[in-house]
């Protein structure tokens, strides 16, 4: 059986990835490996950019009609007054308790754009909203998931300025979920708007409870990545390293965002750091030895600065402020290249790197 390589490493960093806050392109996983405890937030961020949600606010924006208020009823307690059905028994225990034989238990009808299947719509357009601006806090100008949330947040403000939908989420509380009836009535409904919004919230609850073949169909659709193989098998090698760095010392690493041009360390395992394309804070530019001069000199007469030093990879003890590995990453992509001569240009490269 033949592996897909590309398809192994993809899956191989997908906890990195939900983190690759840089400029990103779409890639293709398989069966993604993510932590469910330390990635969940994520998770929830990506839930807000799904297809489940392009559906339903792409739904809402196309059929404004579907939204519609609801005939609900409140409880209502007055003095000599009475503003619906009389509920009798509830009443004469009122007069029982309070002693006050004027007072009237009521079932008032009253509209309400919150309730039933709406609480449902309201409920789903108003968690993506507020997960939406606070994926959007965390990103960086022209990153991959910026350019998504923003086009999802883009719809659900389309959506919002229809005024039976502003109005059910200004009455919609997130901390408090649609209850089973309300989940039965939308799965039932005809309305498209109302099947819709339980399939998204659906999907989210199945997110939550850890459902790997929901959360891998979502991460098919919202995933992105570094455009260049060789880089997503760097991150790979990377996150090898931060594994084993935990298997030895027994701590859990902690995984950074990957935001812009940030020196941060991708993993943080304990006392350790790892650097991966970024120079680590230890770093002194060496002296250049005569071969070298002599090709700074060469480039220099070409109009050209000679490249910087930048490991692939760099293990530092925070600690002891040292260096205790550099790592120079060579991805092979074909039979056609020369991969001894690759080996060659590796060697030299980490021999230079390790002399600053």
């Amino acid at each position: 059986m033949t592996v897909d390589t590309s398809l192994a490493i993809n899956d191989h960093i997908s906890r990195i990835l939900l983190r690759y806050f840089r400029n990103a392109f779409h890639v293709e996983v398989g069966t993604p490996r993510v932590d469910l405890r330390r990635d969940m937030e994520l998770l929830r961020f990506h839930w807000s950019i799904s297809p489940a949600l392009r559906d339903l606010t792409n739904y809402i924006a196309a059929n404004r009609h579907e939204t519609q208020s609801f005939l609900t009823f409140r409880t209502r307690i007055d003095s000599g007054a009475i503003r619906g059905r009389l509920d009798a028994r509830a009443t004469m225990i009122r007069h029982i308790l309070t002693g006050n034989t004027a007072e009237t238990v009521t079932s008032e009808p009253i509209r309400s754009f919150a309730t039933g299947p709406n609480h449902v719509v309201a409920w789903v357009l108003q968690q993506a909203w507020l997960l939406s601006g606070r994926f959007l806090s965390l990103l960086p100008e022209a990153t991959g998931y910026r350019l998504a949330v923003e086009d999802g947040a883009k719809r659900l403000e389309q959506v919002r300025k229809i005024e039976a939908i502003r109005t059910a989420m200004a009455e919609t509380n997130v901390a408090h979920r649609p209850g089973k009836g309300s989940l039965q009535e939308a799965a039932r409904s005809r309305r498209g708007m109302y099947r819709l919004a339980h399939r998204a919230f659906m999907e989210l609850t199945a997110i939550e409870a850890g459902d790997l073949s929901v959360i891998e169909r979502m991460l098919r659709s919202t995933l992105l990545g570094p455009l260049e193989e060789w880089q997503r098998f760097e991150l790979a090698v990377g996150l090898g390293l931060a594994e084993s760095l935990e298997d030895r010392l027994g701590t859990r690493a902690a995984f950074n965002v990957l935001q812009g041009e940030s020196k941060e360390p991708i993993a943080r395992i304990g006392r350790f750091s790892i650097f991966w394309q970024s120079r680590s804070p230890f770093y002194v530019e060496p002296e250049p030895e005569p071969t070298e001069q002599v090709v700074q000199k060469i480039i220099s007469a070409y109009g050209m600065q000679a490249s910087s030093d930048r490991p692939d990879l760099v293990v530092a003890d925070m600690e002891a402020g040292n260096i205790v590995a550099v790592i120079e990453v060579k991805f092979f992509g074909g039979d056609a290249e020369d991969k001894m001569d690759r080996v060659r240009a590796a060697t030299a490269q980490v021999v230079r790197y390790s002399r600053g």
